[in-house]
């Protein structure tokens, strides 16, 4: 068993660990120091990253070409079970690598389970050491750089306080649901 801490530990937390392990316990604690080193000791691709099929590094490189042109807005469609996911993300991963202005990314959708999904099915394509978070349910979107996902009914109550240059990349994940009126505001703002 383990407790961490992004800080460090208290000494009678190290006095409760000793009193468990007299009692027959293993309790390792892991202070913020030893969190960064076995970190750091991560690669950055993680190991079930996809290698792109050639039509979705086709679709890829279309999209990076022409952002780099300056456009601001694309579509692609895919048939289901062809990676649109994968191509989301790993296009969400080359802007990131990029080096340009491209630092936080937006993933809006309809459903929460969609949100929870569409978060896990983009770990395995963006680096380690880029950050992930989620919001529904009223909950409102963090600023963090890195990827959101989330619910565009929730967005839509948050619109006045989100700035409309808050994310340098959204994707709308099931485009047809952009159709709402709620969702085309959101897309608009």
């Amino acid at each position: 068993m383990a407790v961490a801490t992004n800080g460090e530990f208290t000494k009678s937390a190290f006095k409760r660990r000793d009193e468990l392990a007299r009692a027959g316990y293993d309790l390792k604690l892991w202070n913020g120091k030893f969190l960064r080193e076995l970190l750091g000791k991560w690669p950055a691709d993680h190991p079930q990253r996809r290698k792109l099929r050639p039509y979705q590094g086709r679709i890829v490189d279309d999209f990076a070409e022409r952002i780099g042109k300056g456009e601001k807005r694309g579509q692609y469609v895919m048939a289901t079970g062809l990676g649109k996911t994968v191509v989301a993300a790993e296009l969400m991963r080359r802007l990131f690598d990029g080096g340009g202005d491209f630092r936080n990314a937006l993933v809006l959708c309809h459903s929460q389970d969609l949100a929870l999904q569409l978060d896990r099915a983009f770990w395995p394509h963006l680096k380690s050491s880029e950050r992930t978070s989620v919001f529904f349910e009223g909950e409102p979107p963090k600023r963090p750089e890195g990827v959101t996902f989330g619910l565009y009914q929730t967005l839509l109550g948050y619109l006045p306080s989100v700035d409309c240059d808050q994310y340098d990349f959204v994707v709308i994940d099931e485009a047809h649901h952009a159709l709402a009126s709620g969702f085309l505001a959101c897309i608009d703002h």
